[in-house]
């Protein structure tokens, strides 16, 4: 059975790019590992209080057009454009803001606060692409007593079928954080949503992070999108027997595969200690 249940996961990463997520052992978070739902955190509440910190101004001055010239280019596309209300982007409260804007109601400086905002009401689920980084189990799973989840994600297949809901971005590590232009988070919101999300310091290179972006819910547990499965739970180094045993019937559950690390010149995934 153990035998099979690695052949089914090994034959469903041919098709996907496997993520995880490691875990302290604590109860209550496994007691939460579902193939249904996951969380999205709120960005805001980060450990790195830089995350989520780039800074939306007006760099106007840097091309041909001054800021008049902006505003009555955006009151063209947003003024009797259905479809902006639709855009995942553009809030009611968003809209108005702008609409003060573009008739002089309101400064710069308001309209560049209001964007802000509106990119700080997203939720973000965070993952690494690698199962064997001692950092990681270091920093997020106690020192190798915890574990991780390993999820599959055919990235093609959620990019298709989740109805706009998720947006997903391997995380970019810079030296230097960059400014975003506030035509650029107007006019090509999608970048600018990665790069408000998915842009870190470059001392948080080896998490080698990819972000999952839910763009209606934050800090709470949304329905696991499309292309996205539960393949495996890794356990740490120095996971204990009760550890162990949780994972294997939460396993068991779901239908996955559960391993353990063993150190052999590196780290390697063992199925025969279990």
């Amino acid at each position: 059975m153990i035998s099979y249940l690695h052949e089914e996961r090994m034959a469903r990463l041919e098709k996907a790019v496997p993520f995880y997520l490691y875990q302290p052992a604590l109860k209550a978070r496994l007691d939460k590992v579902s193939s249904k739902e996951i969380w999205v955190s709120d960005p805001l509440r980060f450990n790195d209080p830089l995350d989520l910190r780039l800074t939306i101004k007006d760099l106007s001055y840097r091309g041909p057009f001054d800021e008049e010239k902006l505003r009555q280019a955006i009151g063209l596309l947003i003024n009797n454009n259905q479809g902006v209300s639709q855009h995942w982007l553009y809030s009611g409260s968003l809209i108005k803001k702008l609409q003060n804007w573009i008739a002089g109601e309101c400064d710069m400086q308001e309209l560049e606060q209001a964007i802000r905002e509106r990119f700080e009401q997203f939720g973000v689920a965070c993952y690494s692409s690698v199962w064997n980084s001692s950092l990681m189990w270091s920093h997020y799973a106690v020192s190798h007593a915890g574990y991780c989840i390993e999820y599959a994600v055919n990235k093609m297949e959620l990019a298709m079928n989740n109805q706009g809901l998720f947006a997903s971005y391997d995380v970019h590590y810079s030296s230097l954080l960059p400014e975003i232009c506030i035509s650029e988070a107007l006019f090509s919101p999608h970048q600018t949503l990665g790069r408000m999300l998915a842009t870190k310091s470059v001392e948080w290179a080896y998490e080698r992070e990819w972000r999952l972006v839910h763009l209606e819910k934050k800090n709470t547990f949304v329905k696991i999108p499309h292309g996205m499965k539960l393949s495996a739970l890794i356990a740490g180094l120095k996971a204990d027997s009760s550890l162990l045993l949780k994972l294997n019937k939460k396993a068991e559950m779901f239908g996955i595969p559960v391993y353990k690390i063993k150190r052999n010149h590196g780290y390697e995934l063992a199925m025969d200690l279990l």
